[in-house]
């Protein structure tokens, strides 16, 4: 029977193939895929010493491992790592031993092992098994990080802090369970772990570390126990919330904590909350429903940006402060009524608040600053208390329903922009207290034809009016108003 060179020359090459695959794997010129216990391979012979590098330990009577420098160890599917070497235990892995197992999918780690060191198994991407017996008391930093293949983590009872990045960028991990005994969970620790579904807080963790779950963007559901007192800042930044219950053991939150997590629809706050942080909810634009608890005094800056669902807010009396673009670009907000303890309005604190129609501002408010109600297009009556002094540049600008508008005998100035492009304003009251105008204050407001004054004709020219100020020319000034009480 004839056999053609063709079919002989192709039979040669998948041997080759072969062959070189076994010795790449071997890394040692054995063809066999090791799987070491104790000192041997189990399955070729290769001792332990081609593989790892142990260091002992006088103070605890034991070893640590490591992988040797171009030891086979790179190339195997499965490692498991010596219980023991020359008679005494080996409880502690190196830091950065085993990093970068690029071809490693099992790493079996004995139970006496009670240490795994900071970067011990960084980047092995293709680890999918991975078991922590009861014994490992630490882990450090960094230490799985990376392992984008990794399925399911048990953080066993032993454990009583997750360090910081520990499981970071495990984007395939979809099941954590953490360990009754963590007090604490670090800094980034499950950051981008973008599979994981459901987290369950023990009740004995006090603290979630900053970034501590950021950008796990299918998180749908996480239960935090009474036990927490701390949420740090970013801690779940970009996930992919529902609804969040902060208990009322928690007395700090980080700013951005929960921002821009898209799905998020109800919020209930605790009782230990004092402070609603900068940004902690800004950009989550399915917020429909928050409860806001009485022991709140401040509302941060940004902390309710772009809520663009939101469509009513019940801010209790307890708040002294809403700061800087506080409710910006909540577009669906219809009104508001702002606490008695507030003394000031601050920068944007509902700038294109669109949907705004009505504000309560109480008595106590002294200013109300620049871009506050800018581009509240559907505000129409605002009561201003008698206790405003200024009222800040371009303040409310684009408030394209104001047909009227009272301007009370307490204020002072008036910034440039205040009523610019006020479309459908046809009056003004402008008391005599009022002692500048900023320039186009009640510039495109095409329909404005009346101002009331207060005072005299000489005391309107002793006003301080900036240029330019051309509609104010156009106007008929009615002295000597007197409003109707």
């Amino acid at each position: 029977m004839k056999i053609s060179l063709k079919r002989i020359l192709i039979c040669i090459f998948a041997v080759l193939i072969v062959a070189g695959t076994l010795f790449a794997l071997s890394g040692c010129g054995k063809s066999c895929i090791h799987k070491y216990e104790n000192y041997n391979c189990i399955r070729c012979g290769v001792t332990d010493e081609e593989c790892f590098e142990f260091t002992y330990h006088i103070d605890t009577d034991s070893y640590s491992v490591r992988s040797k420098n171009n030891s086979p160890l790179s190339n195997l599917q499965s490692v498991s790592i010596p219980d023991t070497y020359n008679g005494k235990p080996v409880t502690v892995i190196e830091d950065r031993s085993f990093m970068h197992l690029y071809s490693t999918t099992e790493i079996t780690i004995p139970n006496s092992i009670t240490h795994i060191g900071e970067h011990a198994f960084a980047n092995c991407e293709r680890l999918i098994n991975l078991s922590i017996s009861d014994n490992v008391t630490s882990i450090g930093e960094y230490a799985f990080r990376g392992c984008s293949q990794l399925k399911s983590v048990v953080i066993p009872d032993s454990i009583e802090l997750i360090d910081e990045y520990t499981f970071s960028n495990c984007s395939g991990l979809r099941s954590l369970v953490i360990g009754d005994s963590v007090k604490a969970i670090g800094n980034n620790a499950f950051e981008y772990c973008r599979s994981l579904t459901n987290v369950v807080i023990p009740d004995n963790v006090d603290t979630i570390g900053s970034h501590a779950f950021a950008w796990c963007t299918n998180l749908a559901d996480v239960t935090i126990s009474d036990g927490v007192t701390s949420i740090g800042a970013f801690s779940f930044f970009s996930c992919g919330l529902k609804s969040v219950v902060i208990p009322d053991s928690v007395t700090s939150v980080g700013e951005c904590a929960f921002q821009n997590c898209p799905t998020l629809k109800s919020v209930v706050i605790g009782d230990g909350v004092t402070s609603i942080s900068h940004s902690m909810f800004m950009t989550c634009s399915g917020l429909t429903s928050i409860l806001i608890p009485d022991s709140v005094k401040s509302i941060g800056d940004n902390a309710f940006m772009s809520c663009s669902s939101l469509t009513s807010i019940a801010i209790p009396d307890s708040v002294e402060y809403i700061g800087r673009y506080g409710f910006a670009y909540c577009y669906k907000l219809t009104s508001v009524v702002i606490p008695d303890g507030v003394t000031s309005i601050h920068q944007g604190a509902f700038l294109n608040c669109s949907g705004l129609t009505s504000i309560v501002i109480p008595d106590g408010v002294e200013s109300i600053d620049e871009i506050a109600f800018q581009g509240c297009s559907n505000l129409k009556d605002v009561v201003l208390p008698d206790s405003i002094t200024s009222i800040g540049n371009n303040a409310f600008c684009n408030c394209d329903s104001f047909e009227s508008f009272v301007i009370p005998d307490s204020v002072t100035s008036i910034g440039y922009n205040t009523f610019a492009y006020c479309d459908k304003l046809t009056s003004v009251v402008i008391p005599d207290s009022v002692e500048s105008i900023g320039r186009n204050a009640f510039e495109y407001c095409p329909r404005l034809a009346d101002i009331y004054y207060t005072g005299t004709k000489e005391e309107w020219a002793r006003i301080n009016i900036d240029s330019p100020n051309d509609n104010l020319s156009n106007v008929t000034i009615h002295y000597n108003y007197v409003p109707e009480e």
